[in-house]
């Protein structure tokens, strides 16, 4: 005896693609960390130059 499961998964499925999730995550934290370190630069860069 056989048994054959079908099962359909449309094209793009985001929520079954962990690896999407990931990524997008850690996307998002180095964003937020350049963003602070430019910030960061910017204001002692600035008050370098005000003196």
């Amino acid at each position: 005896m056989c048994w054959v499961w079908d099962c359909f998964l449309s094209p793009y499925s985001p929520n079954l693609n962990l690896i999407k999730k990931f990524w997008e995550s850690m996307k998002r934290w180095i964003r937020q960390k350049i963003e602070f370190r430019q910030g960061l630069y910017q204001s002692i860069s600035a008050s370098f130059s005000l003196s």
